[in-house]
């Protein structure tokens, strides 16, 4: 990737003069996310040549790890911030770094370890979630939480569409955050988990994961929306 924007930013410098911005800063303004304005200046006085226009020809998807900063501080971090596990028994709340409020985003998220069956829960939240229960008790959470068996959606303490398939150690879940339709969707080992989760999503939703100490999880960002949702003829159209 690195080698194809360099490429390509030297062809756009010859074709002439472009705003000089960031890679990064630039594929976070067209995915509609909130960079700080520090890190606006910073970015913006690199020597990268892609601007926002560009971008949207270059990056289509979104790259983040969890946030150390907003997590609850029982979450213990590995792996550059990819990967989470916990130390407390009771369930614990950590978010991604990047927020959203339009657009269409798809991350995953592998079991790497599982013990004792607890039910992690997995989907977006608002920043001021609560960050000691499990997601999805508040108002603030949207999520689908799930164990060896079976999985539920919560909002607001609300437990809904009980789906038979859970996870063990090795699964992948998938969640779909979708601001054309204002729906949240969830997958487990690349096949949809029960029908949409919920509807009329909107606003600034950070992704957001529930675990304790017997689930370890590493998040996987920068991917293609999957295919059997891109599939959809709404989608394809």
């Amino acid at each position: 990737m690195s080698r194809l924007l360099t490429f390509l930013c030297m062809s756009l410098l010859m074709l002439g003069p472009y705003p000089r911005m960031s890679a990064s800063l630039a594929a976070r303004l067209q995915i509609n996310t909130m960079p700080s304005p520090l890190e606006f200046l910073q970015n913006s006085e690199q020597e990268t040549c892609v601007s926002p226009v560009d971008i949207k020809k270059l990056v289509a998807v979104a790259w983040f790890a969890f946030d150390p900063g907003s997590a609850h501080s029982d979450i213990i971090f590995s792996n550059d911030n990819l990967t989470v596990t916990c130390n407390s028994y009771d369930d614990r709340v950590v978010l991604g770094k990047t927020g959203f409020s339009k657009g269409v985003h798809y991350w995953e998220l592998t079991i790497d370890r599982y013990d004792n069956h607890p039910d992690p829960a997995f989907g977006v939240a608002r920043v001021e979630v609560m960050k000691d229960v499990m997601l999805g008790k508040d108002d603030k959470a949207w999520a689908m939480y799930v164990d060896n068996n079976r999985s539920w959606f919560m909002h607001n303490n609300s437990h809904t569409n009980r789906t038979e398939g859970g996870i063990t150690k090795g699964a992948t879940v998938g969640v779909l955050l979708d601001f054309t339709r204002r729906t949240l969707t969830f997958s487990i080992n690349e096949e949809q988990q029960g029908p949409v989760a919920f509807e009329g999503m909107e606003g600034l939703l950070f992704p957001a994961v529930s675990l304790n100490r017997n689930v370890q999880v590493t998040l996987h960002t920068g991917l293609p929306i999957p295919g059997f949702y891109s599939s959809r003829a709404s989608i394809a159209s």
